[in-house]
């Protein structure tokens, strides 16, 4: 608050104290200039204009130079300047004494006061210049030299700087070009040749700064040697920036004034400026990214004055591995830099760089697509040869992060940022190019089925939806697309289109392990509803923002549901059929979905889970089709292209079959009877040909399918297929099965059965001849006969082999009293103490091996097992509510009671 009592203060108390410590004098300076810095609105002209002369005293107070003496009163003096510059330009000049050399810091504060106040100091320059230029002759000492260079250049600076912004009379470019020609001829060849490099670079950085106000006689003199020098100190210098600034201005005044000098030349600058302007720099050290982009500025200067050489000169260079990304930098400088140069060189360079989409460098595919980015933005990309460019970006979108995990950055480039670039570029591209609409549309539909483009889907999908939302906004016609016009050979047809997206949409729903493709997928199909069918848009304006919404509130991985958002997908393409209702496309559909089961192939890890969903698609496609023919080539088609040695692949298959079942039931069991009759064939031929798949795989598969396709056959018809073609082949299989996988396949096709010809399904009541011999069957499974050394048990198989019993004695009529007793003594064995432990299910992966064996205790006991028997046995109180069936209970478990008592 009392700002200038405190300064006045610290003056007095400076001036007063004679004895005063450098140490003690520092510190207080350097207070007096944080105070100034802080509270500069506050300081009036007078308080200026004293702390200005104090601080100039402090200044020249001793001739040696102390940097944090001196330093800080310079800092005080042009913190000061704006508030009373001529009594700083007046305290400064006033250090200058006849022809003896200033103190280096009035030298150096007058180069900062140029800096800072170019209006004020340019028209006095003159001045300055009179006191100074004399003295260049008695300059020994390389720091006098530095600090008299650093000056000129602020001077040339601030005099370009003025005549640019100012309009004075008086104060033109041409001005100082008598004392200008004077620096000139005290910085080269002297201190440009110097050996303190620090001299030797500060003075080619102020030549930089006079060569534009220099005459242009002088200058043309020096040419021929002054290029050649500034080129040996480009290659030879380290700190390459005052050398790249310096050259920047001498090129571009050579090129104006002595075009046919520089042309001589021009060889060895080409040749000089592209090496450097290749040279690997960091953005992360400023003087590397400064002196990089001067080094483009150095580029454009030539690519403008000779645009033919340069460009050739790049094109020829291309093909240099070693400096391509470099090259390619250049290159989208000057397409960005100079569209009229370059007009008649457009074909010339696209022709040029789309040879280069082949190239696996990432460091050169990143400088690439920021170069076509450029290049769209300045129309190159209408001509002809675009397509091989868009290509290469969309290719990029798709980089394989997962195969490329692990491998450390090339040339500081990893895959996940030529990902990342690549895809923010094709964004760019697609919505804020407006040339591009009409190249991209209905183009990117291609890339939508192709294998290689997989992981590029969801910036694929932006774009195209961001091109159909304009499309419409404009035109239905420009909109709709004539997929059979001999332009659109190479489009994928609607129905290739949905499949494919309906497919990766089942399948992507977690948006943290899919970058966004679900809510990407429902966004297109929203906008081009109309585009793969005229039909579906009222079903899909009422469904796709319901699954977008669930997509919405279920983000968090613990709130996710997969098993219900496959629900919702599949749900989609029966509701899509069905409202469709035309064969003449369904057909059509199921075909592609066919040809594209190709597009998933099995990895190490197994098979694909893409193609465990298209097979259950072709269910559904079957389910909606009225084509005899078409349908028993899908399930020839499901049926043999299904991995059986998956479960999951298997359950898909059952899944379908079922679907398939509810409209084409016949079709379906006679084509599971006829792989039935195959494989037993194929079991027996097995044996001499090593490389057919294996015969219990199939037999799961076909077994698991049985019960499937029983559930989904309408309730009218269970009861004439149940028997005959359902449980009579399951019957056949069921003594010879003993593989723990192929009974699973058995015991949830027989709780599917069950529940399929229970009484509150059918219309009338109907009695399961079989139940009771399944019961067996089941419980040969759980709890194998000793005679049997071959059959494999385990936890979760007992578990599902009570529940099939527990959904079998459910049915009527009430289960015989015989069955009863043997059900309590075969499967009571599990409370026996004696009994053999079961074991648990193998795991299916590594993964869930090491947590089953890090599980704890709880997993190693009967406790699931336990409580489905519990179920089961009430299953029987239930069916029989008689107080007789009660006490026959009672009784048979009476031992185990007792033995717990």
């Amino acid at each position: 608050k009392q700002t200038p009592l405190v300064l006045t203060s610290a003056m007095g108390y400076i001036n007063k104290t004679k004895r005063i410590g450098q140490t003690h004098r520092v510190i207080i300076l350097k207070v007096l200039a944080q105070v100034i810095e802080d509270n500069l609105p506050t300081i009036r002209g007078d308080l200026a204009a004293q702390l200005v002369a104090f601080a100039t005293g402090e200044l020249t107070a001793n001739r040696d130079v102390i940097v944090d003496w001196q330093g800080t009163a310079s800092d005080i003096i042009i913190s000061l300047a704006d508030i009373c510059p001529p009594v700083v330009l007046d305290q400064l000049l006033a250090r200058f004494e006849g022809s003896q050399l200033p103190h280096y810091f009035v030298v150096k504060t007058l180069a900062d006061f140029a800096q800072k106040s170019p209006a004020f100091l340019v028209p006095r320059l003159k001045e300055v210049l009179m006191r100074m230029l004399p003295l260049i002759s008695a300059i020994r000492h390389d720091n006098i030299r530095w600090v008299f260079a650093a000056a000129f250049g602020r001077f040339a600076e601030g005099i370009q700087h003025y005549v640019a912004n100012v309009e004075h009379p008086q104060v033109q470019r041409n001005s100082f070009m008598g004392e200008m020609d004077t620096v000139f001829g005290a910085l080269y060849p002297a201190w440009v040749g110097s050996n303190e490099s620090r001299v030797r670079l500060t003075a080619v950085e102020a030549l930089g700064h006079v060569v534009p106000l220099m005459t242009g006689e002088l200058f043309q003199s020096h040419l021929t040697k002054l290029l050649p020098a500034l080129l040996q100190l480009w290659k030879k210098e380290t700190d390459r920036l005052p050398v790249t600034i310096g050259m920047c201005s001498v090129l571009e005044v050579a090129a104006q004034r002595s075009p046919d000098a520089v042309r001589l030349m021009l060889p060895q600058i080409l040749q000089v400026m592209h090496l450097l302007a290749c040279a690997p720099w960091s953005a992360e050290r400023p003087n590397e990214l400064k002196n990089h982009n001067e080094m483009l500025r150095c580029c454009e200067i030539i690519g403008r004055a000779y645009t033919d050489d340069l460009v050739s000169y790049l094109l020829k260079q291309l093909e240099n591995h070693g400096v391509r990304a470099g090259t390619l930098d250049i290159l989208k400088h000057l397409v960005g830099r100079m569209e009229e140069q370059l007009l008649l060189k457009k074909e010339l360079i696209l022709t040029g760089v789309k040879g280069l989409v082949v190239d696996n460098d990432l460091k050169v595919r990143k400088a690439l697509a920021q170069l076509v980015i450029v290049m769209a933005s300045q129309q190159y990309l209408v001509l002809e040869g675009w397509r091989p460019l868009i290509d290469f970006v969309l290719g990029g979108c798709g980089i394989d992060l997962e195969a490329a995990k692990g491998k450390p950055p090339v040339d500081g480039v990893s895959p996940a940022e030529v990902r990342n670039v690549c895809s923010h570029i094709m964004n760019l591209i697609a919505t804020t190019i407006p040339c591009m609409e009409a190249k991209l549309w209905p183009y990117l539909f291609e890339f939508v089925v192709s294998p290689a483009h997989m992981a590029a889907l969801p910036v694929l999908c932006k774009c195209i939806t961001h091109l159909a939302v304009q499309k419409k906004s404009q035109s239905a016609d420009g909109f709709l697309i004539d997929f059979d016009a001999p332009e659109n050979t190479n489009l994928p047809k609607p129905q290739a289109i949905l499949g494919r997206l309906l497919v990766l949409l089942n399948c992507c729903g977690k948006a943290e392990s899919s970058e966004g493709l679900a809510a990407a997928i429902l966004e297109l199909m929203g906008q081009c509803a109309l585009i793969l069918h005229s039909s579906v848009g009222d079903l899909w304006a009422d469904a796709l923002p319901k699954m977008l919404a669930y997509l919405e509130a279920n983000k968090e991985p613990a709130r996710w549901n997969q098993d219900q958002w496959e629900h919702m997908v599949l749900n989609l393409l029966s509701l899509t059929l069905e409202t469709i209702n035309d064969d003449e496309w369904t057909v059509p559909f199921g075909d592609q979905l066919c040809k594209q089961l190709d597009l998933y192939p099995a990895t190490p890890a197994g098979a694909s889970p893409y193609a465990r969903v298209l097979i259950r698609f072709l269910g559904v496609v079957a389910s909606k089709s009225h084509n005899r023919e078409f349908v028993r080539r899908l399930l020839d088609f499901m049926f043999a292209r299904t991995v059986h040695q998956e479960e999951a692949h298997r359950l898909a298959m059952a899944e379908g079959f079922g679907i398939a079942g509810r409209v084409h039931n016949d079709a379906v069991l006679i084509k599971l009877d006829l792989a039935v009759k195959n494989d037993m064939l194929r079991k027996s031929t097995a044996l001499f040909n090593k490389k057919m798949v294996p015969f219990e795989p199939i037999r799961a598969a076909l077994m698991l399918t049985l019960g499937h396709v029983a559930a989904m056959t309408p309730a009218p018809l269970v009861a004439s297929r149940i028997e005959v073609q359902v449980l009579r082949v399951m019957m056949d299989n069921i003594p010879t099965i003993k593989a723990a996988f192929v009974k699973e396949a058995v015991i949830r096709s027989t709780s599917l059965i069950a529940k399929a010809v229970h009484p509150s399904r059918l219309p009338k009541e109907y009695i399961m001849r079989e139940r009771d011999q399944m019961i067996r069957f089941m419980m040969d499974f759980i709890a194998p006969p000793p005679a049997d050394k071959e059959s494999e048990v385990n936890r979760a198989l007992c578990v599902l082999g009570l529940g099939a019993c527990t959904d079998l004695i459910y049915l009527p009529p009430v289960v015989p009293v015989e069955l009863q007793r043997e059900f309590f003594t075969r499967m009571l064995c599990f409370f026996d103490g004696d009994a053999q432990p079961l074991h648990p299910a193998a795991p299916a992966t590594a993964a869930a091996a090491a947590a089953a064996a890090t599980a704890g205790t709880e997993e190693d006991t009967l406790a699931p097992v336990l409580e489905a028997l519990n179920v089961a046995l009430s299953a029987f109180v239930y069916m029989d509510c008689r107080v007789e069936c009660l006490m026959r209970c009672l009784q048979l478990l009476e031992p185990w009671t007792a033995a717990a008592n």
